[in-house]
């Protein structure tokens, strides 16, 4: 395993020690799963991007920016 330093702001210091000690583990265990959960997500978007942009490169059909807003706009209003 490898020891890094890191400074927190003192709100995320106090909540990181409050949520440890609430779940009986160490701070450094809580920091490890949030890394990981982070680089997890940030690499599952990097992939999603990456088949986005090959799929637009090989010639999908695309809408314009209008037409998804109106579409967006039309799905947020149908709950009211």
């Amino acid at each position: 395993m490898a020891s890094i330093s890191v400074t927190l702001k003192d709100k995320n210091a106090e909540g990181l020690k409050a949520l440890a000690d609430s779940m009986d583990r160490s701070r450094s265990w809580l920091v490890n799963k949030a890394v990981e959960q982070y680089l997890d997500h940030h690499g599952w978007m990097d992939r999603k991007t990456g088949e986005a942009v090959a799929t637009i490169e090989a010639g999908a059909a695309m809408l314009p920016q209008d037409e998804v807003m109106a579409r967006l706009d039309n799905k947020a209003n149908c709950g009211e």
